[in-house]
C-alpha cells in the first residue's frame, strides 16, 4: 500500500484502493479485503456460467479467511505464500499440489503454485501453474519462468498445462521469453490491460495465460468485462482509455 498511497507511482492514491484501505476493528482485515472477496465470490457463482477455477496472487491470510467465509462449501482454496487457487470441487479432484521454489535466481525462496487436477466428468489431468513473477526488468525472472515451464512440459507432454498469473511483464516481453526458451508449443493469451505503468500512467497487460495442449483444442476467451467480474466494466474502460 505504500507503493499505492505514499509513492503514488500509478496515480491510484485517491482511488477506491486507497479509500477502502481501512482496517476493521482490531483485525488485519480491511474494507477493501471484504469488497474484493465479495467480487471473487460473485465471479465464481453469479457471472455467466460461473468460474470453476480462479487464480489469485498477493493475498494475505486475512483476505483468504474472509473469502473462505463467503464461499459455499463446494469451493476449496489452496493457499501458499500469497498465491491461491479457488476451485469448484464439483468439477475437479486435486491429484497433487506443490509449492515450487528455486526458479528465480534473484529470489530463490520465491515460489509458484503447481497443482494437478483431475476433471471429474472426463478423467483428464489438468496442470495449473499459478505464478507471481518478480518484476525487476533488469533481472531474468521472465526467462527463468519460461525455461521452468519447458522443463515441466517435458515430463507432462501428454497432458494440458495452463500457466497463469501476475507476470509483471507485458505480452511482448513474455513472448520473447518463451521464444528464447524454445517454447513453440505454448499458446499465449493476453486479452486485456490490467495495470498502469508507473510515472507514464499508460496501461499495459501484465496478467497472462500460457497454454500447452498438443491437441490444439480451440480456446475461447471471455473478454466482455461483465462476463468476468461484477464492477469490472468501469475499470476496463479506464484502462482501455489509458492505452
Amino acid at each position: 500500500m505504500d507503493w499505492v498511497i505514499e509513492r503514488n507511482h500509478q496515480g491510484l492514491a485517491r482511488s477506491i484502493i486507497g479509500d477502502e484501505h481501512i482496517y476493521i476493528d482490531n483485525s488485519e482485515l480491511t474494507v477493501r479485503d471484504k469488497h474484493t472477496a465479495r467480487l471473487v465470490v460473485e465471479m465464481a457463482l453469479y457471472t455467466k456460467s460461473g468460474k470453476d477455477l480462479i487464480a489469485l496472487q498477493e493475498c494475505n491470510d486475512a483476505f483468504i479467511n474472509e473469502l473462505k467465509s463467503q464461499l459455499p462449501d463446494h469451493f476449496h482454496i489452496i493457499q501458499s505464500y500469497g498465491e491461491a487457487l479457488v476451485l469448484n470441487m464439483n468439477i475437479f479432484d486435486v491429484v497433487d499440489f506443490k509449492s515450487v521454489e528455486g526458479i528465480f535466481s534473484e529470489n530463490r525462496k520465491k515460489s509458484i503454485q503447481s497443482t494437478a487436477l483431475r476433471i471429474k466428468n472426463s478423467g483428464e489431468i489438468l496442470h495449473i501453474v499459478n505464478a507471481h513473477l518478480p518484476g525487476d526488468p533488469l533481472k531474468p525472472a521472465r526467462f527463468e519462468f519460461a525455461e521452468y515451464l519447458v522443463k515441466f512440459q517435458q515430463n507432462h507432454d501428454q497432458e494440458v498445462i495452463i500457466a497463469m498469473g501476475d507476470m509483471n511483464f507485458n505480452e511482448l516481453e513474455m513472448k520473447q521469453s518463451f521464444e528464447n526458451a524454445n517454447a513453440e508449443l505454448w499458446q499465449q493469451f493476453s486479452p486485456y490491460c490490467t495495470n498502469i505503468s508507473p510515472y507514464t500512467f499508460v496501461s499495459k497487460d501484465i496478467d497472462h495465460f500460457f497454454v500447452f495442449d498438443t491437441t490444439y483444442r480451440p480456446i475461447q476467451l471471455e473478454t466482455s468485462p461483465k462476463q468476468i467480474m461484477c464492477e469490472l466494466q468501469e475499470v476496463h474502460a479506464l484502462l482501455q482509455g489509458l492505452q
